[in-house]
């Protein structure tokens, strides 16, 4: 009888609090609608910051992506958020001609967005203007050569180019002070042979920047920075594979006129017909860095100063690949002034020079499989025509400074100097190497 009444007694308990529970809880949620994931603050609404795209009714019930991402961004169009605009649900991936994800049928949003595109292949038809604090990001680059690429956005024509990073123009221009926070990351541009660039930026600020995209057969360039995106970037983990479509303009990418946080992880790849000139990286423009890069079958792998003026800017880590470069690895030309340029480990491999250097009488460093070091400095007018560079390298071949505690050996690279930090007294403490390649003592 105790057991019976304690059983009695635990479900009379249990029932007890199960009922305080429903009352305490608010009433019950209202399906959300539109694509917009439900908040709870004094009651339940929609959220503008997590909408997913695929359940939005796009224009005139349009069900591609370019029309269902240009409904969710009128869902934020009257506020002031930036939201993030889950794309991955939409399987039609393919854009009507003449319309984008930020103009489609006439209307026009520039909403502040993060878009995150599904996998599988999109096809454009229209550059993609990625208006001020725009980022689309795609789920993965993976290898179009391969076929184990996750997101790729094709061209159905050619463009020029496939994506914009801001405009200065137009219902998509810019703020009076420049575009920011414009990004394209994790996915493939396939030029199918046509495309002129794959993505130009001339506009977009700070935090604008290109990370882990693949261009490939692209003809013209893969990507462009110039005039207009100062401090954008890093731009970083990049691949470039021209395919069979290049022609002699063909570029892996550069920067022009304009100051960034540089080119850190970049890969560019020709297995087609090699350029009779040209190269696979164009830098100019003041402090700039160029970093990890290999290059395979271009004429030249990096140029400095054909496209404007290079001053102030760093190359580390420069390397010949397999095809490999005809010419040099670095060719520093006398287009443009160039000053101030560092330069840090470069491999030959099977190129016929290393560095390339026209500016300083215009000597190729023709033996060193490796370069350690290669410093330019500022000109000075020696004559009224010609003027001097200072320079230093740890190559053997051309003139540099070297320092030691004993008498220098012969030969020597005619103009080199020598300190040394033993010398006893006059001619033997600092040394030049004379017309007969010998050191001769001068002090």
């Amino acid at each position: 009888m105790k057991r019976i009444f304690g059983l009695n007694f635990a479900f009379c308990l249990a029932t007890a609090l199960m009922a305080v529970w429903f009352a305490a809880i608010p009433s019950q949620l209202t399906a959300q609608t539109q694509g917009n994931n439900s908040v709870y603050g004094t009651g339940v609404t929609f959220s503008t910051a997590y909408i997913d795209a695929s359940a939005v009714a796009g224009t005139s019930s349009a069900t591609n992506i370019c029309a269902k991402i240009n409904a969710a961004l009128g869902l934020i169009h009257s506020t002031p958020n930036t939201a993030v605009i889950d794309a991955r649900g939409i399987s039609s991936l393919t854009c009507p001609s003449g319309d984008t994800p930020w103009t489609y049928g006439g209307t026009t949003y520039t909403s502040p967005a993060t878009i995150l595109l599904p996998a599988g292949t999109i096809t454009i038809s229209n550059t993609w203007v990625l208006p001020n604090q725009t980022r689309i990001v795609g789920e993965g680059s993976g290898s179009v050569v391969s076929g184990t690429a996750v997101t790729t956005i094709k061209t159905s024509s050619a463009l020029n180019p496939m994506i914009q990073m801001g405009i200065s123009t137009g219902a998509l221009a810019c703020p009076t002070a420049g575009c920011t926070g414009i990004s394209v990351e994790d996915l493939v541009l396939n030029g199918e042979g046509a495309v002129t660039v794959g993505i130009i930026n001339t506009n977009a600020q700070e935090q604008s920047y290109i990370r882990r995209v693949a261009f490939y057969q692209i003809p013209g360039t893969g990507f462009r920075v110039g005039s207009g995106a100062q401090n954008s970037g890093p731009y970083t983990d990049i691949t470039f594979d021209a395919g069979t479509s290049t022609t002699s303009s063909t570029i892996c990418g550069g920067i022009s006129g304009v100051s960034t946080r540089g080119i850190h992880g970049l890969t560019c790849t020709n297995t087609g017909t090699v350029p009779g000139s040209g190269a696979a990286v164009l830098l100019a423009g003041s402090n700039n860095s160029l970093e990890n890069v290999t290059v395979q079958g271009f004429y030249d792998g990096v140029k400095i100063g054909s496209n404007g003026t290079a001053q102030g800017n760093i190359v580390l880590n420069v390397a010949n690949g397999t095809p490999s470069v005809s010419n040099a690895v670095i060719h520093i030309v006398t287009t443009n002034p160039v000053s101030d340029l560092t330069i840090m480990g470069v491999n030959k491999g099977s190129a016929s020079y290393s560095i390339e250097d026209d500016i300083t009488a215009g000597t190729p460093l023709l033996a060193d499989k490796t370069v350690g070091m290669y410093a330019i400095g500022e000109s000075v007018t020696v004559t009224n025509a010609t003027k001097a560079y200072s320079r230093f390298t740890t190559s053997p071949s051309v003139p540099t400074w070297i320092r030691g505690n004993t008498t220098p050996s012969t030969p020597c690279v005619i103009g080199s100097l020598y300190s040394n930090s033993a010398g006893t007294g006059p001619n033997t403490d600092f040394y030049v190497c004379t017309a007969t390649t010998t050191w001769t003592g001068i002090d």
